[in-house]
């Protein structure tokens, strides 16, 4: 990026577009997942979890699997027709794919799906003690591919038959999927909807080069949980939550790294979402084309033109004590976004800091508001830690006009070097941090030292 440094026309765009929200939600179900998933449980002994009445089992590589002749009741071939379904097919014959309390656990191999909608997963249970659970086998490697060998084919009108635009497909209600390789999707790799799922211990991917492809993942549900994951190769973001309404939803102790070179944001919100938690995530080496136009890595905010019935783009959004590293965009940006905080963060190695944008503000998506989307409000930046900022300007944070109402900024550590003195972006014009806390009114008890410090070491993994 070339001096000076104008943020508003900047390359600052973070790859993170905070969540959304909405003042329309929908009440929320009565048993939302469980919140004590352990923070390393991609275990065999944790994915043996959660149970149910009945397990069946799919063995694509096992001798003696068969979709008719099994019951697939058994891991095994125990004879008897004692032994497991051979693929996938095997759950829609039998209707395992839209029920409660159902355990299907995937031995190791590759198993390939085809179809626009994917692998449909419809769980029906009334509380997380009746699950609809799709599992690796222990900690067997499996994976969930597309059929179709030419993917580009499916650019060609009408789309052909076998073109997956999602993999995985969750509808419904507790649904899990966990200890999987999902990749290829054309659109995504999982898609979620319904309420009260759990999405943890998988990995998501492209392995292979499509023109359209997007997100890993697109989320429009409430009360979800997206942990231990791991995230790599997306175009445009890792998470959608375009639409995502009724909150509840947590993305915690994932890790993000190396998109394509079309991609650059971790989570992209738009369309309305609202109480939404990311915290304890690995954020690191996002260093594509595609992050230096306006784009950030973390967000809040963002809309389209749909008239939806919410005052502002997003709400109740609040980044924690994530570690983002080796990333050439912003760490995060707020746009149309109320009461979302930024908190106890560490940021090495970013373009800049938090960016407070304007593009949003205004603009008709935000249906609540006769004046359109309404400015940032109420935004919280505290307690981080930001070393080894990249910006010619060596800028931590920028601030657009109009959009610091409310802010609130605290106890944040700044690493720079008395030869090269960090700045802050305020509506337009380069401060020092002295100027910076008077002209926002505030984080007079943040602090500014040294590189050399060893605050300002990069973070441990």
């Amino acid at each position: 990026m070339s001096p000076p440094l104008a943020f508003s026309a900047l390359a600052l765009a973070l790859a993170i577009t905070l969540l959304g929200c909405t003042d329309d939600a929908a009440d929320p179900p009565s048993d939302p997942p469980p919140d004590d998933l352990p923070a390393a449980g991609c275990t065999a002994e944790a994915l043996a979890t959660p149970t149910a009445s009945t397990t069946y089992y799919v063995a694509i590589g096992e001798t003696g699997a068969d979709n008719t002749a099994c019951d697939g009741r058994a891991p095994t071939d125990e004879g008897g027709g004692h032994c497991p379904f051979r693929d996938l097919a095997a759950l829609k014959a039998h209707g395992l794919l839209e029920t409660r309390d159902v355990r299907i656990e995937l031995r190791a191999g590759t198993y390939l799906v085809a179809g626009l909608d994917g692998l449909k997963l419809m769980g029906g249970g009334m509380s997380a003690a009746q699950p609809l659970v799709l599992s690796s086998y222990g900690t067997e490697r499996v994976v969930l591919d597309v059929a179709i060998a030419d993917p580009e084919s499916c650019l060609a009108m009408p789309t052909p038959a076998d073109c997956v635009r999602e993999v995985v497909k969750i509808e419904g209600h507790h649904v899990v999927v966990q200890g999987i390789t999902i990749q290829n999707g054309l659109g995504y790799d999982i898609e979620i909807a319904g309420d009260s799922h759990i999405v943890r211990c998988n990995q998501l991917g492209y392995t292979v080069g499509f023109s359209q492809r997007s997100d890993l993942m697109k989320l429009y549900a409430r009360d979800v949980r997206i942990v231990n994951n791991e995230f790599s190769g997306w175009s445009s973001q890792a998470i959608d939550l375009a639409g995502a309404t009724g909150g509840g939803i947590v993305i915690e102790h994932n890790e993000f790294h190396h998109p394509s070179d079309h991609g650059c944001g971790v989570t992209g919100v738009k369309l309305g979402a609202r109480d939404i938690i990311v915290r304890d995530n690995d954020v690191h080496d996002i260093v594509s084309p595609h992050c230096t136009g306006k784009r950030t890595i973390l967000g809040g905010g963002g809309t389209e033109e749909r008239g939806d019935p919410i005052a502002y783009s997003a709400q109740d959004i609040v980044v924690t004590g994530n570690r983002i590293t080796n990333v050439n965009a912003p760490a995060i940006g707020f746009a149309s976004c109320r009461n979302c905080a930024f908190e106890g963060n560490t940021v090495y190695g970013a373009l800049a800091g938090v960016w407070l944008q304007s593009y949003v503000t205004g603009m008709a998506g935000c249906g609540a508001s006769e004046t359109g989307c309404k400015p940032n409000e109420g935004i919280r930046i505290t307690g981080n830690r930001l070393a080894n900022l990249t910006s010619p300007q060596h800028v931590v944070h920028a601030v657009d006009a109009g959009e610091a109402t409310g802010l609130t900024a605290a106890d944040n550590v700044y690493c720079g070097s008395s030869a090269a003195p960090l700045q802050f972006l305020w509506e337009g014009a380069l401060v020092p941090f002295a100027d910076w806390a008077t002209r926002a009114g505030t984080d007079a008890s943040s602090v500014v030292i040294e590189a050399s410090d060893p605050r300002c070491a990069p973070p441990t993994p």
